[in-house]
């Protein structure tokens, strides 16, 4: 379901006397989405700033709509749906096709392979011919929005490029964790054979389904002999009983 339904939007351009769009519209909502290109979009619907503009929207406060719209981009500026519901409201409300034009355009960006692409074309092109018919002076001003929203739409690229490049540099710089004993090496170093020199601390790598308890039961013999494994790992621990897949315990002896 998009902003503006379908069938209302097909009705809008009849009495336009734009009867091809009207016609490519109504054979875009006949036909669908690609299955892929439907999913993705499906799954933008429940983005919580795309959800309070459609419902505001359905309300008649298009005003509203749009501003959520515009946080729905400021936090996920690739959400491809809610560029294109911006883009039926400039379009169609506000009138300012070059801001149209450019979530239009965001959204063939982000969505090359949509089948709505000839009909979002025709949008385009429609704009195109609203734009040429505005005032010299209005016409300049839109194109210094036009140049700022293509200025900071390379601004988030780059902030975005930026933050995974920091997060890939922060994964790389960390120590690797020490490889995990297996259960008989860990056996071996907890009971050494003989008792003839004194046992060192093992250590385990914590693995899905552990507990204190369970590795009480493995390496003592014994559930109700977890607390020496607890208070030998306080520092990684941090006060709970609780294991997380991966940390590196110490094993008493």
């Amino acid at each position: 379901m998009e902003l503006i339904p379908g069938s209302v939007f097909a009705v809008m351009l009849f009495r336009r006397k734009q009867w091809w769009l009207a016609a490519a519209l109504v054979f875009g909502l006949l036909a669908g989405c690609t299955a892929p290109v439907s999913e993705l979009d499906a799954l933008e619907f429940s983005y919580p700033a795309l959800r309070k503009a459609r419902a505001k929207f359905r309300e008649g406060d298009k005003s509203a709509a749009l501003a959520h719209l515009k946080k729905a981009l400021d936090e996920k500026p690739d959400l491809a749906q809610a560029h294109l519901e911006a883009a039926q409201l400039y379009d169609n409300f506000e009138r300012n096709y070059v801001r149209a034009i450019y979530h239009y355009e965001r959204y063939l960006e982000l969505r090359p392979q949509t089948e709505k692409k000839e009909m979002i074309e025709g949008f385009i092109r429609k704009a195109r011919i609203g734009y040429a018919a505005v005032p010299a002076e209005q016409a300049l001003d839109w194109d210094k929005k036009m140049q700022a929203l293509q200025e900071e739409n390379e601004r988030l690229k780059n902030s975005l490029r930026q933050v995974r490049a920091n997060l890939a540099e922060r994964i790389a710089a960390r120590p690797p964790l020490p490889p995990a004993l297996s259960e008989p090496e860990t056996a071996a170093r907890v009971a050494p054979p003989g008792g003839a020199a004194k046992p060192e601390n093992a250590r385990y790598q914590v693995r899905r389904g552990d507990t204190l308890s369970a590795l009480a039961a493995r390496f003592y013999h014994d559930p109700r002999k977890w607390k020496p494994i607890y208070d030998a790992n306080q520092d990684v621990l941090r006060g709970t009983q609780q294991l997380r897949v991966g940390q590196v315990l110490v094993i008493p002896p």
